[in-house]
């Protein structure tokens, strides 16, 4: 995956290297879309042999992109291990968002 399109979307800091480590092994498809109203994004598992696809809103700021980026890799993961499954935001969702957001804590110092 080319990272360098999201550059202008993360907050200052090299964000890159962790992101390449959460997603090394995932295949999906990441869309940049129009404002919402209702989200900030989401997660879509793959459909008839399509790779699943993550969408966010154009307009967020760095950090809430960088945290609704992080929430919707924890859905692809989990699909990915569990599919069906797993609930949405089930256990096995809270667990691996939990683990990426105290790496991304200790990765990087948050604004107050």
């Amino acid at each position: 995956m080319d990272f360098d399109p999201l550059l202008p979307y993360l907050p200052e800091g090299d964000f890159i290297p962790l992101l390449k480590k959460w997603l090394e092994h995932e295949k999906f498809e990441l869309i940049l879309h129009r404002p919402r109203a209702t989200k900030l994004g989401d997660f879509r598992p793959p459909r008839k042999g399509n790779i699943a696809k993550i969408t966010l809103n154009s307009n967020l700021g760095p950090y809430q992109f960088l945290t609704t980026l992080t929430h919707e890799i924890a859905h692809l993961k989990v699909w990915n291990a569990h599919a069906r499954r797993a609930a949405p935001h089930g256990l096995e969702w809270k667990t691996v968002f939990g683990e990426m957001l105290q790496e991304l804590a200790h990765y990087q110092t948050w604004p107050e």
